[in-house]
């Protein structure tokens, strides 16, 4: 992240906390989500898995508990600071290589033409080979 941008968020957090403190009390249920999308157009010179693998290991200097998630079609980096979550997050196939290693048939229900009915469809059976640099943490 830029530094005036890093700055910047760093300031605007603290007026968040300064408004937590102040009026927390009379406030609903706060949450606050914090997350970085790292999309491979934005990071050409740096590379995915290289800023992923960045954040990684600043996190584990740093972070109370580090775990990662790859589902459907994200990776998913969780950093928690006590009860706050930075969640950083990419395309999947940023970072790991999908490896088809067979087909399986499977009865799904799919959306007719009038009813729904049940067919056999082969579904591939896939294993992701992700980036080494993601290794040195828990994976969920």
């Amino acid at each position: 992240m830029e530094d005036s941008k890093t700055f910047q968020l760093v300031e605007d957090l603290r007026d968040f906390a300064d408004f937590l403190e102040e009026h927390g009390p009379q406030l609903p249920g706060v949450s606050v989500e914090l997350r970085s999308w790292i999309w491979g157009y934005e990071v050409e010179d740096q590379g995915v898995p290289e800023g992923v693998a960045l954040a990684l290991r600043a996190g584990i200097k740093s972070a109370d508990e580090v775990t990662k998630e790859y589902s459907d079609d994200y990776f998913r980096l969780y950093l928690r600071f006590g009860k706050l979550q930075y969640r950083v997050v990419c395309n999947r196939e940023e970072v790991c290589e999908k490896n088809v290693i067979g087909t399986k048939t499977v009865t799904k229900r799919v959306p007719p033409e009038g009813d729904w009915t049940e067919q056999e469809v082969e579904e591939e059976i896939v294993e992701w080979v992700c980036n080494p640099l993601l290794s040195i943490a828990t994976d969920a």
